[in-house]
């Protein structure tokens, strides 16, 4: 499976909002450090496992949060209001 040159940015963003390194990126998503830059580049032609696992976790904590009328961020699951 094919990580596009979008969803490497989105997965460089998230990575960067979270501050995480590259080793404990690797470590969250459970795959080799090498792998990271390859995954981080896009254009990389993923096993399905290891683009499973990535897309798992740039979807994750996504359901709960959504844009209010407002313009805030409410989490959805415990409706607070940042």
């Amino acid at each position: 499976m094919l990580i596009t040159q979008e969803q490497a940015k989105a997965l460089r963003r998230k990575k960067a909002d979270l501050q995480l390194k590259n080793y404990e990126f690797a470590l969250e998503i459970g795959i080799s450090r090498r792998t990271v830059p390859k995954i981080l580049n896009g254009d990389y032609k993923a096993p399905k496992r290891i683009y499973a696992s990535v897309m798992e976790w740039l979807a994750k904590d996504y359901w709960t949060q959504q844009k209010s009328p407002n313009g805030r961020q409410t989490h959805k699951a415990f409706n607070y209001k940042y």
